[in-house]
């Protein structure tokens, strides 16, 4: 007959039981600000390696998924490596969308140089302020008066503007 294997009993800890501590001559420092930081990401090199594969891979329709328990870094650690990954590549274009006059629900998608999406935007919004001041488009004909010419008045010269 086998003997029946007994689990262990519970017992109550001290409180010396329940901290762990290392001797303070076990380093050769007084702080831990004296410690240089580390780089990269420690114990995970083969996480390391398939992000590095991920963004080595040029083809559309591929992603970098990561995994594991919550709290352990991942999220940062990805972040870390495609921040550091964007460094090294060009900026993408800027993608923008203009209204249709065709069709207004389906506004058109456009593509700009890096960068100028943002400035297109600024530019947009000093043109607006300009016509709501009353000071019209810049470069807008205008009458003897002021007041800026329709498409069926005469411009400069007696030619209607359309």
């Amino acid at each position: 007959m086998g003997t029946a294997s007994r689990a262990p009993t519970a017992r109550e800890l001290s409180v010396q039981e329940l901290r762990r501590t290392c001797p303070a001559d076990l380093f050769d420092f007084e702080s831990t600000e004296q410690v240089e930081p580390l780089e990269g990401t420690i114990g995970q090199e083969r996480a390391v390696n398939a992000i590095t594969f991920g963004f080595e891979i040029k083809a559309r329709g591929y992603n970098i998924f990561a995994s594991g328990s919550p709290g352990t870094g991942r999220n940062f650690a990805v972040q870390a490596y495609v921040g550091e990954y964007a460094q090294q590549e060009p900026a993408p274009p800027d993608w923008i969308y203009v209204h249709n006059f065709d069709e207004p629900r389906e506004p058109r998608a456009m593509t700009l140089p890096a960068g100028r999406g943002r400035e297109l935007g600024r530019d947009m919004d000093g043109l607006i302020a300009a016509c709501r001041s009353g000071g019209g488009l810049p470069g807008e004909a205008q009458s003897p008066g002021g007041a800026p010419l329709g498409p069926d008045q005469p411009g400069p010269g007696g030619r209607p503007l359309a």
